[in-house]
């Protein structure tokens, strides 16, 4: 009964490790997949300084000296975060899990 108890033991401590370890590996990918807001980007298109604060939420806002350069900063957020989204969108499942064992005409 003790060996049983010892390997019941060691099983459960191997699963816990396993469990451990696919948690920080999904977190590592999931950190590595979000893009970068802290980057200093030059655009000859702008007329002058732009400044992109994005807040705890990921919200952006927008600082910059004219119009021009408000509506093409407000351009780019809006291309990367459709880039995003559609970067995301493809790497998801084409099917839902119930559509493999049963089709709904």
């Amino acid at each position: 009964m003790a060996m049983v108890f010892r390997w019941m033991v060691r099983l459960t401590v191997l699963v816990l490790i396993a469990i451990l370890c696919a948690g920080t590996l999904i977190y590592y990918l999931a950190a590595q997949s979000l893009p970068n807001y802290a980057q200093n980007l030059q655009f000859s298109q702008a007329q002058g300084s732009i400044e992109i604060i994005r807040d705890t939420a990921n919200v952006p806002h927008i600082k910059a000296e004219n119009d021009h350069d408000i509506f093409f900063a407000l351009g780019f957020v809006h291309a990367r975060q459709a880039l995003a989204h559609g970067d995301a969108k493809a790497h998801r499942p084409r099917a839902p899990v119930g559509g493999f064992w049963c089709s709904i005409p």
